[in-house]
């Protein structure tokens, strides 16, 4: 639990997580209202976490990640061989000064029987230019989905296999 850290100076926090736990029964990391106001890359942030753990969970609500521009490769390959579930939950993150987000749920619990990432369609993702991959394989074997038809993606110039191989699980933007 994180929950009470003063990390309102951190301003990059690549790979803090990366392979964390990745041999692990179970992960649950509990980081909710936590403030990185001067936050300004999550650039692998999450990579790998709990990579062959039975459960993986992350509960980031209401983070402050208001200055953020890179999201690449946050969340990739988290719970990638999970046996059971992943939960990620990003619920009222302030996403307006994002600009990319490649590979950003990448490969994220392909084995998992539940994947679930919550609050992910309310992004304001109206300043990205870069999503290539950003949901490649995401949760293959699950019941996830997610309709992102509601993004407004003006600027995005670049979103090559956005959604690749969970199209039907994964309903993209409209570019």
């Amino acid at each position: 639990n994180i929950e009470n850290w003063n990390a309102s100076k951190v301003t990059e926090i690549g790979q803090m997580f990366g392979s964390v736990g990745y041999n692990a029964q179970s992960i649950n990391i509990k980081m909710q209202n936590l403030k990185f106001s001067s936050l300004q890359s999550m650039a692998k942030a999450f990579w790998g976490l709990g990579y062959s753990a039975k459960y993986v969970m992350i509960d980031a609500a209401n983070v402050d990640i208001s200055n953020v521009t890179n999201l690449d490769n946050t969340f990739r390959m988290v719970g990638s061989s999970a046996s059971s579930t992943v939960r990620i939950n990003l619920t009222n993150w302030n996403t307006s000064k994002v600009t990319t987000m490649n590979e950003t749920f990448y490969y994220i619990g392909i084995s998992a029987s539940s994947v679930y990432i919550s609050g992910v369609e309310g992004f304001n993702v109206a300043s990205v230019t870069s999503m290539n991959q950003t949901f490649y394989l995401c949760g293959l074997n699950s019941s996830l989905y997610i309709n992102l038809g509601g993004w407004i993606v003006p600027k995005v110039t670049s979103h090559t296999n956005f959604n690749y191989g969970v199209q039907s699980k994964i309903i993209e933007p409209v570019w």
